[in-house]
């Protein structure tokens, strides 16, 4: 029989089996590197909400001191909110076109329920003709928290290792960055109203402790780099060292009390505006190093999946000149 088969036939036959097992491996290396691309992306999108997350929340508490030096310390009109809420709106932006991005990619339902109930409430509390009293700074307190509570949930999204180590780091410093909101705020207070009450030092006391485990657990657990990039700050006295105790914020809210050469209110505030950017930029590190590491293995995965395909194509075009010849 085989030897009624001309040359061509003979030779399509013993090429057949090679081909047919290149095609299958080049289909399942496509299929492949397209879950790879779809994964990655979706780690992408992840870490990109937890950056705009954090961003946000950080122009909601620069806005609340804006807010605090207006209403307590009379320094100046509402006038000089307005570019912060401007960056505050700005933020707010980015932040829903974020977890609109996201929404498909969330796999708890109690996570998605409180991105859900955010992107309602909030365009009222951030509403963009909102005033500079103290009903604003209450609103913009509980705002900042209910982003960090979503931004910190998002860890539990993570399926990358890498990135469930980063999202890992970047909330142990929300953290940080929330308790030196709360001593920033909390002490204003007990300026303005020249004496720091047992409530004020107890909330002051418990955030500090908040600050000092987290930024130990930071060191304990991330990158030799974000580590020294902390250490930076400490070192330069922009935020304090967990070596310092607890008492030390009680302390440094009597020593302003006590002292007005220190610059009294507005100084506190602005030397919490800085603790606060300073770790909100390492944050930033953290969360820009992860997305570009997500996205940059997506576009692996997909270069690798458009290589699988031309392969495939370079088959199929052989087997088909074959069949002509």
């Amino acid at each position: 029989m085989l030897k009624r088969i001309k040359v061509r036939g003979k030779l399509l036959l013993l090429l057949a089996t090679p081909l047919v097992a290149v095609m299958v491996f080049a289909a399942s290396g496509i299929l492949d590197r397209q879950d790879a691309t779809a994964f990655q992306e979706r780690e992408a999108r992840i870490a990109e909400l937890a950056n705009a997350g954090s961003d946000l929340s950080l122009a909601i508490q620069v806005e609340r001191i804006r807010v605090l030096e207006v209403e307590r310390f009379a320094m100046g009109s509402d006038d000089l909110v307005a570019e912060d809420r401007e960056a505050t709106n700005t933020q707010f932006d980015r932040w829903l076109e974020a977890v609109a991005a996201v929404a498909g990619d969330i796999r708890s339902p109690e996570l998605l329920a409180d991105l859900d109930d955010l992107t309602e409430r909030l365009p009222t509390s951030l509403a963009v003709d909102r005033g500079s009293d103290m009903v604003t700074s209450t609103l913009l307190a509980s705002a900042s928290r209910a982003i960090d509570d979503t931004t910190i949930a998002l860890r539990g999204e993570a399926a990358d290792l890498d990135l469930f180590r980063a999202l890992t780091n970047l909330n142990e410093l929300t953290n940080v960055q929330s308790a030196y909101a709360t001593i920033t705020s909390v002490g204003a207070d007990a300026i303005f109203q020249d004496q720091l009450n047992a409530v004020a030092a107890a909330l002051i006391s418990d955030a500090e402790r908040a600050a000092e485990t987290n930024t130990n657990l930071f060191k304990d657990t991330a990158a030799r780099s974000y580590v020294e990039q902390l250490e930076r700050l400490e070192n330069a006295d922009i935020v304090p060292s967990p070596a310092r105790g607890t008492a030390d914020a009680i302390g440094d809210v009597r020593d302003y009390l006590s002292d007005s050469s220190l610059g009294g209110g507005t100084a506190w505030l602005e030397r919490g505006e800085e603790q606060l950017t300073s770790i909100n930029a390492l944050i930033d590190t953290l969360a820009t190093d992860a997305t570009t590491s997500a996205q940059l293995a997506a576009t692996t995965a997909r270069e690798e999946s458009q290589s699988f395909l031309l392969l495939a194509g370079s088959v199929a075009a052989l087997a088909i000149v074959m069949a002509l010849m």
